[in-house]
Parts: structure tokens; sequence; C-alpha cells
């Protein structure tokens, strides 16, 4: 067990943690919280937890293994952590900081610079400065008075999940959900490569896709043949593995997944096929009550208007959590984490 710092993109204030941790449960990672806020998650956990998040996660940007924290501003400190880590000491590194919040408070560049001295002291000046590629790069974060200095172990591969966007597929519908919202719904529902997967309105695939790419089996529905077409040209192109059905999500005619995840049409550009939509959600979880697996989990996105709570009543089904994301003037989104 190692003490791992977990650097997040700020572009939610809960979610990223819960992801972040959802991966780590699918995997069968046990973990001790130290510390938690909106920019960075502390834990000690296997050191294996750094590539597979690093490696699943849409909002997390770097893994770092934790060496040390201070107070700032800075007395004269000792780099004690390092010796732990069995550095080569005739390699190069980097230091990166980041200053989270107060930033009018520090230097980027100082910071840098002082704890770039304290681990050539470390190492008796054996270790070299190189910014660019270096061997071992040290990453800093600044939050709270205090900063955080961790050893690079991983860095997530944000850019090709950006390249799954609907603008990039072969078949494009205006509306559709963003890969990294995606991606994060999916890994809410705790799936792991082999797990079955479902989701009981495909539309152009967005959500699948992005099981799929994981390595999930994929069992998808649609009530549109346009949108059963639109989907399997999507993830043929993708080389995603599936099955798709044309079938209706209310009726769900599949037992036993290992979790799924859907965003149920609400808008302009999609079709309720004339029913309202917190009905529509109604029968669809009535469904999906009895085809996930006790104890799997279910994503939901759908706008924050919808009483989910109402709906839930009398249902095999648990909310965990809920996260808005705020989508444009007219629509909220909400993203709830359902259990069986």
């Amino acid at each position: 067990m190692v003490k791992l710092l977990f650097y997040f993109s700020g572009e939610h204030e809960t979610l990223p943690s819960a992801e972040c941790k959802a991966i780590m449960e699918a995997e069968n990672i046990n973990y001790n919280i130290i510390k938690e806020a909106s920019r960075f998650l502390v834990v000690e956990a296997d050191e294996r937890a750094a590539k597979i998040v690093a490696e699943r996660a849409a909002y997390t940007y770097t893994v770092s293994r934790l060496i040390e924290v201070w107070r700032l501003p800075f007395e004269d400190i000792k780099l004690h952590g390092l010796k732990d880590l069995n550095l080569d000491g005739k390699e190069t590194f980097s230091v990166r900081v980041h200053v989270l919040d107060n930033k009018e408070l520090y230097s980027k560049i100082e910071i840098e610079k002082y704890l770039g001295e304290k681990i050539i002291e470390a190492y008796s000046g054996s270790l070299k400065v190189k910014l660019q590629s270096p061997r071992y790069e040290f990453i800093g974060l600044v939050s709270g008075g205090e900063i955080y200095l961790g050893l690079l172990l991983a860095r997530t591969d944000r850019k090709a999940i950006d390249k799954r966007a609907g603008k990039y597929r072969p078949y494009f519908q205006p509306g559709v959900i963003n890969p990294r919202i995606a991606r994060a719904m999916v890994n809410l529902t705790r799936v792991k490569p082999g797990d079955l997967f479902i989701e009981p309105f495909i539309g152009t695939g967005g959500l699948a896709l992005e099981a799929g790419v994981q390595g999930c089996r994929i069992i998808g529905l649609d009530i549109k043949k346009k949108m059963i077409y639109a989907s399997q040209k999507n993830l043929n192109y993708y080389n995603v593995k599936y099955d798709l059905v044309l079938g209706d999500a209310r009726s769900i005619p599949f037992t036993k997944f290992d979790g799924g995840a859907t965003d149920p049409p609400y808008g302009i550009s999609t079709s309720t096929v004339g029913e309202a939509t917190a009905q529509l959600i109604k029968e669809t979880l009535k469904n999906i009550q009895q085809a996930i697996k006790p104890g799997g989990y279910f994503t939901l996105a759908f706008p924050s208007t919808i009483k989910l709570e109402s709906i839930l009543k009398g249902l095999k089904l648990t909310l965990i959590e809920a996260f808005d994301i705020y989508v444009h003037k007219s629509l909220t989104r909400r993203i709830a984490v359902l259990r069986r």
C-alpha cells in the first residue's frame, strides 16, 4: 500500500472524485481516503490503482505517488520521502506545480525552482533537471495553504476520449452526450472488462462506445431502426463488439446485466415516442430493476427538473449519488447513480 495523489480536471466539483473511487471499487482495489477535495484525492491503496484509474478515468489528469505534504510558505524542508522511491540518481527530472487556489499568493515558478533545488540537494547533485521528457516528473499541487508533492506514475490520455466526440463519428446527430460525461457514467456503474453492459436507449451509441472500448460486452436497445443503424455504424468504426436489438426500453427482454447506463430522449432533437419523459423513465427503471444483477449499478442522465425520488418509490433501486451538469440555460443534466 502506498499513498496516491489523484489530480483532477476541475470540470465538476464532485464527479471526478466519485469516478476515481468507482473505478477502484470496480477493480476490487481497497483504498483508504486520506484527503478529498474538488481538484484532488489522496488515498492509501495498491500502486496498481495509478495505472488502472489513469487508463479508465475521464476527469483525472495525473496519478502520482505522494511523497510529502508541507505548509506554505516554505521553511527549510527536507525531502525524506525521496529515499523510499529508490530513484536512479544519474537520471533526469522535472517539477510541475499547479496552484489550485489563492493563485495571487503563490508563484508557481518560484515553488518549482525551490523544490527542484531540494531534489537536487537530496541526491547530492546527481539528478539533473530536464524540462522536456525527463525520466522522472514530480507533480506539486498547492491547495488550502499546503503543497502536496508526488512522483508521477500515470497520466490520462484525455485526447483519446475527446476524439470519440459526436463530430468525429461516422453517424452524427446534434445533442449527443459528451464523451467525457459518457465515460464517467460508465465508470460510475463499477463495470470492468468482460462485464455485460446494457444501454436501453442506445441512440447513436455514445455510452455503449465508452463501455465497449473498456472491454465490456454490449447489448443495446432502441425503438427506432434509424438509431440501431446509427449506433451500429459508430460502434463498428471503433471496433467495439456488441449485440443490438430493435426493442422497447419499457420491456427489456434480457436479464443478469452487471451494469448499465442510459441517456433517454428528452430534447428537441430526440423523440419520446409520445410519452412524457418522467413516465418513460419510470417504466424503463421498472424493467432495469429486473435486468440488473443484485448489487449492480445503473447510471441515468435526465433533466434536473424531474423528481427522481418520486419515481424510485416502490422500486428495488437505491439512489447512491447524483451530479448536476449545466448544459445550457434551459437544461441542467442530472447524472444519478442507482444500485440494484
